[in-house]
Formats: C-alpha cells, structure tokens, sequence
C-alpha cells in the first residue's frame, strides 16, 4: 500500500515544486471532474499541485496527479476539470 508521504514524493517526481504547495485528498474531491481518468475501482491519492497565483486573476483548472494507493502507479496527470 502506498502511504500519503511516499505519493507526495512522487509527485514531487513529477512537478518539482516546493513540497508546500501540494494539497493531498485521501478520495476524490467532488469538485474535480477528471474526465479522463475513469478506473474508480482503484483507491487513489488525488494530489493537487497548489501554481502560484499571479496578479492577472485568471480562472484556471488545478493540476492534479492520480496515484494509486496500491502500486504507486501513476494514473492520471493533468487538469482537475474544477475551474471556475
């Protein structure tokens, strides 16, 4: 089983980003709409990567990274479909 802090660090595999600015969800947040990603039967990590906001208050979608809890595999990569 792949723990919280092991999906963050492949994350952080991923991005680079200063580890701060994740925000990591156990299950998926009902406001993201990864119409890509479609296997449910598989527990994930849902790993937000937190871009830092500039001052041209533009709407954008977050990234998010899918991670199974299982194999630490990464299933999704990409827009979490909640902007706005």
């Amino acid at each position: 089983m792949i723990t919280k802090i092991k999906a963050v660090k492949i994350a952080i595999g991923c991005f680079k980003p200063n580890k701060d600015n994740f925000t990591v969800y156990s299950k998926k947040p009902k406001t993201f709409h990864c119409y890509k990603f479609r296997d449910k039967n598989d527990p994930c990590w849902y790993i937000v990567y937190n871009k830092p906001r500039n001052s041209s208050y533009m709407i954008r979608s977050s990234t998010v990274i899918i991670i199974s809890k299982k194999t630490g595999k990464i299933l999704f990569r990409g827009s979490a479909g909640n902007e706005g």
